[in-house]
């Protein structure tokens, strides 16, 4: 394998949700700690490729400074082309080795390395560490994401594999062929009749589905070296740090376990409670966040931590119509799975979250929302008045807990009505009309069809539904749109239809996160 690999095939564009420099900030808040504020602070990301998770940060936070590193230069100069053509002054990409950071660079008050880690050798793997303690500010927060075993012994297997059967060949295109033909055959004569054969072709069926770049630098890469959870942390207080938490706090609670396990767990120290939990859980992967030794880490979390942030679901909810009067629960189905409640207060709360959706509230204002809500459909003549916000945020743990919940220390600017004048960000419009991924407000990728790129990419606030419907006409005469409809596309379209798919389009763009306040 080349050692620019990345130039030969460059990794997928697309950004990484717990590779946000907001998502650090709420977990170390969470915990304890007070990271910089990201509305000004130093960020460093190891292996940005061609920044695409870099640089909406970047453009979200103009006071921040942002440094990207990568050794592929093919890269580096399509994410410097990106960030000349958006005028970004506060982002920087370097074309070096990991090796060659040192005390120069500076402090970092945040420091992402997503993707990198398992897929370097050891002294890159010691490095990395090193510079997590060394440039990371006096309360800075690192995250370092890693394949972990044991869920990587049978993919690593299934790599093995694939190659043992591409060991002659070298050109990117015809290993990725040729080990997908690997796959096929496997897929097609592995029997299902035995454990072996079940989980084989569990494993087959996931990495035969994966883009070609993903397929590539995940799977037939020289290097990939999973290890066990502990393993990683020991290697990290080696080099003077210490676990804080993983981004995703859910994977870190026992409750989703069976009582006897989280019987057995309980009380053990938190390292070894987590390397249990990967071992009855057969995981894979972890973003991994790490600060200094010497930080205070607060571990027993409450109800009343949710103050210390703004709070919505985690996606767009199914619309809800909480039945007060009666005694059905409340469920409410999200993207990452659903929740029931009978609670009014939990209802109530529930309700506001879902209407506001994606916008961000804090504890006090959703408490007072949920409050005068419950007042309103009076629920059998009871008084909510001695409730106060610490009952609201008891409520909605079970939420939390279950990673329904998003929490911000400063949240994303982000609409949940369309406006007049409809903005998307300059980055989502460059996107849009390149018709590759979009960035949306959460920092989630969005795949977009060819009308709402072309819609998208017109969302500047200087457009209003007039001028956008003219624009869209237009370019359907011209045959530079093709407009669906009825399951098929057209060249021609009657006017009630185009207005009716340009207002449904920018409701779910609002809903998709996609349209900024």
């Amino acid at each position: 394998m080349s050692p620019n690999s990345y130039d030969q095939v460059p990794y997928a564009v697309q950004s990484h949700p717990a590779a946000h420099v907001r998502k650090l900030e709420a977990v170390a808040t969470l915990f304890g700690m007070h990271p910089q504020p990201i509305p000004d602070c130093r960020v460093l990301e190891l292996g940005c490729a061609s920044a695409s998770n870099l640089t909406p940060q970047a453009m979200e936070l103009p006071q921040s400074e942002f440094v990207g590193v990568d050794l592929s230069e093919r890269q580096v100069n399509q994410g410097q082309s990106i960030i000349t053509t958006l005028g970004l002054d506060n982002i920087e990409l370097r074309q070096a080795d990991l090796l060659d950071i040192d005390a120069s660079w500076g402090q970092f008050d945040y420091i992402l390395c997503h993707g990198v880690y398992s897929w370097v050798p050891e002294n890159v793997q010691e490095k990395i560490m090193a510079i997590c303690k060394d440039n990371l500010s006096c309360n800075g927060v690192a995250l370092v994401s890693h394949n972990v075993l044991p869920g990587w012994n049978f993919r690593g297997t299934i790599r093995d594999m694939m190659l043992y059967h591409v060991s002659k060949l070298e050109r990117p295109e015809e290993r990725i062929s040729q080990a997908r033909s690997m796959l096929r055959f496997m897929t097609e004569n592995c029997s299902t009749d035995t454990a072996y054969g079940q989980v084989l072709r569990e494993e087959l069926d996931f990495i035969s589905t994966a883009d070609d770049q993903y397929f590539y630098h995940d799977h037939l890469e020289d290097h990939n070296h999973p290890i066990y959870f502990y393993e990683f942390v020991e290697r990290a207080e080696a080099g003077g740090l210490q676990f804080i938490a993983d981004t995703d706090l859910t994977t870190m609670l026992s409750m989703h376990l069976s009582a006897q396990a989280r019987d057995a767990l309980a009380g053990i120290p938190l390292v070894q409670q987590q390397q249990y939990m990967d071992f009855l859980r057969n995981r894979k992967f972890r973003t991994t966040l790490l600060c200094h030794q010497s930080v205070a880490v607060t571990r027993n979390l409450g109800p009343e931590d949710l103050r210390k942030f703004q709070l919505s679901l985690t996606s767009c909810p199914t619309p809800v119509k909480p039945s007060f009067d009666s005694n059905e629960p409340l469920t409410l189905h999200m993207r990452r799975g659903e929740i029931s409640t009978g609670s009014p207060l939990a209802m109530a709360a529930l309700e506001h979250l879902s209407n506001r959706w994606p916008r961000p509230i804090t504890m006090d204002e959703l408490h007072t929302a949920s409050i005068q809500r419950l007042a309103t459909v009076g629920h059998g003549g009871e008084s909510w008045d001695h409730l106060n916000v610490d009952d609201t945020a008891r409520t909605l743990m079970g939420v939390f807990a279950a990673g329904l919940l998003d929490y911000y220390v400063h949240p994303p600017t982000v609409a949940n009505l369309v406006s007049k004048r409809p903005l998307a960000t300059p980055l989502a419009r460059l996107q849009a009309s390149s018709g590759i991924s979009v960035t949306n407000q959460r920092h989630e990728n969005c795949n977009l069809d060819e009308f709402c790129c072309y819609l998208v990419a017109l969302l500047d606030s200087q457009h209003d539904r007039a001028l956008l419907f003219d624009k869209i006409q237009t370019a359907i005469a011209k045959g530079e749109l093709t407009m669906p409809q009825n399951g098929q596309k057209f060249q021609r379209v009657d006017q009630a239809h185009l207005d009716g798919m340009i207002a449904n389009t920018l409701t779910s763009l609002c809903k998709g996160s996609l349209l900024t306040a």
